[in-house]
């Protein structure tokens, strides 16, 4: 459940951290924690909103270490295959988004992504992405975007899956660099773990490949699906334990 309470052991085991790191985020109150008489406890709707934020700002020797560390984990996929390939198919692709305003767009997604069969109720994943988006904005740089859910049910997606969209020209999306948005990925997953771990390869193949640009120049969502999967090989060929 999101509102699960974790002690540091889970805390540790959740986040990919050893406990040493742990500690010391807890010393400089760098993560948000709840000490109840002297017990250190973590919320894990808290700590799924840090760590997906972490993980976005995250600097590209951090992101690749963390990679390698959330891949020794039995429920996260072979880092060495391209894993996303699975979780896209071109009819997940979406060549036009139609809408400008970040809450338009987001309902754009949500419908999208209901109409995949893999998720339950369109309204819950809409008001999670924008619960998300006005407590942290997912815009980074170079046009990206990743919106994705704030808190995780284990209800609400059926499957794994990935939507891609693109608004040519661009739209303000809250961008750290202060530039428009017009490349769109949202990871939709069934577990916490995946969803971290892919959001971290999409955040790398985006700044060691030309991703975005192969897909803004991409004729159709077929071409575009074809980009995803060629780049995500290429990614895994050139740049995992390089």
């Amino acid at each position: 459940m999101p509102y699960t309470t974790m002690s540091t052991e889970e805390a540790s085991e959740y986040l990919h951290l050893d406990m040493r790191q742990l500690n010391k985020l807890i010393q400089r109150r760098e993560i948000p924690y709840e000490n109840i008489r002297g017990q250190i406890t973590f919320r894990k709707n808290h700590l799924r909103d840090w760590s997906t934020t972490r993980i976005l700002s995250f600097k590209e020797k951090h992101l690749q270490d963390f990679h390698v560390q959330a891949h020794n984990k039995q429920e996260t996929p072979d880092r060495h295959q391209p894993f996303l390939t699975g979780f896209l198919t071109p009819e997940y692709c979406i060549d036009y988004i139609p809408v400008k305003s970040k809450n338009k767009i987001l309902t754009f997604l949500a419908d999208k992504a209901f109409d995949t069969g893999c998720v339950c109720d369109a309204g819950e994943l809409q008001s999670l992405l924008i619960e998300r988006e006005n407590l942290c904005p997912t815009g980074l740089e170079g046009g990206i975007a990743m919106p994705h859910t704030r808190v995780h049910s284990e209800y609400l997606f059926l499957e794994n899956f990935l939507i891609i969209g693109r608004i040519p020209g661009g739209v303000p999306f809250g961008a750290i660099d202060n530039k428009k948005t017009d490349i769109f990925f949202m990871p939709c997953t069934k577990d916490d773990q995946l969803h971290l771990y892919t959001i971290t390869r999409l955040a790398l193949m985006v700044r060691k490949t030309d991703l975005a640009d192969r897909l803004r120049d991409a004729a159709d969502i077929y071409e575009m699906h074809e980009v995803f999967v060629e780049t995500e090989q290429e990614f895994v060929e050139k740049f995992v334990d390089k």
